[in-house]
């Protein structure tokens, strides 16, 4: 079986990731009109109160954090986000089983969760609802009206531990 395990990021990872990215989470920037790989995942992790590098067999599966909506320091609501290398299909029940570790934590800093994931992007998609997330039907978002769905978790609705599951 495969190890899987989480981290703290380093700047070295930026690279990593960007060599590597997987073709949805391109196709996910670009619909949302960025195109600059390198400057998303700066400014994620810039933005970002809590983030992790996630590796398998030591090779990063991907990155990912959480960061206050509007950036607010205040805010109840967390807006997370996830980019990651091919690692992740290959691995996603390993990975799978990192989660509920950070999402847990997240969930600590802001008892809110909410952001967008392209429709088309059924691995992700399938991902948060096993991680339990609430989705809501796709409607076009961003500068090209492309299909995303709004997800969200609460920590209150979650249960006493807030723990997905």
């Amino acid at each position: 079986m495969a190890d899987a395990r989480l981290r703290k990021p380093h700047l070295s990872d930026i690279a990593r990731l960007i060599d590597g990215v997987r073709r949805a989470d391109l196709n996910e920037m670009h619909a949302c009109g960025l195109y600059d790989p390198r400057a998303v995942i700066e400014k994620s992790l810039h933005d970002s109160t809590l983030s992790w590098a996630a590796s398998v067999d030591g090779e990063l599966a991907f990155l990912c954090g959480v960061a206050p909506w509007g950036g607010a320091l205040l805010s109840e609501v967390g807006v997370p986000w996830l980019i990651g290398t091919d690692l992740v299909a290959k691995n996603a029940r390993t990975l799978m089983r990192l989660a509920p570790s950070y999402i847990d934590q997240m969930l600590r800093a802001y008892p809110r969760l909410v952001n967008f994931v392209h429709a088309e992007n059924t691995q992700a998609v399938t991902w948060l609802q096993r991680m339990g997330f609430s989705l809501e039907p796709a409607i076009p978002h961003g500068p090209y009206r492309a299909l995303f769905r709004r997800f969200e978790m609460n920590a209150h609705a979650a249960g006493p531990d807030a723990s997905p599951r």
